[in-house]
């Protein structure tokens, strides 16, 4: 009888454990998916803006690679992806803006983006949900594109406004 209770509790032990290595196998695997679907859609540039930012490879370069953003699947693709990126904002940042978007405007708005940029590869470093990070930092992105947008074709007329006539 002894050796029928210790057959029996080995097998149970032996299936509890088979279960709970499937457990943690999918709970791995939902952890490094990422469901990017939820994540802001790039604004575009309107033709003035884009007319301009055409002399200015840095930034061209930095929108085609955040097209990479929606084909991450991992944590692992993201790290890459948000090291590729601080690199390239990095060069965007030191190169020479063109002489309209050369603006305390922009230059704070592409500091914001950095700022998430960073925020979103910290939370990856340290195993914390990184969606909304993204999120703010698609976020700061799209305000940048939009000052750039408003800077080409919201030009005011200072001489009008400084008409005391």
């Amino acid at each position: 009888m002894a050796k029928i209770y210790l057959m029996g509790m080995c097998l149970l032990l032996l299936c509890q454990c088979r279960n709970g290595s499937e457990t943690d196998t999918a709970q791995a695997q939902q952890e490094t998916d990422l469901p990017t679907s939820g994540l802001p859609k790039k604004i575009e540039l309107n033709t003035g803006a884009r007319q301009l930012v055409r002399e200015w490879p840095q930034f061209l370069d930095l929108e085609n690679s955040l097209d990479g953003l929606y084909r991450t699947m991992n944590r692992e693709d993201l790290r890459l992806f948000l090291d590729e990126i601080l690199e390239k904002e990095k060069l965007l940042a030191a190169s020479d803006y063109p002489e309209l978007f050369d603006s305390p405007q922009v230059i704070g708005r592409q500091k914001v983006f950095k700022t998430y940029l960073l925020k979103a590869k910290a939370q990856i470093e340290y195993r914390e949900e990184p969606m909304t990070a993204l999120g703010q930092m698609m976020d700061a992105y799209n305000a940048l594109c939009e000052q750039l947008n408003l800077m080409v074709h919201g030009k005011l007329d200072h001489e009008l406004l400084s008409d005391e006539n």
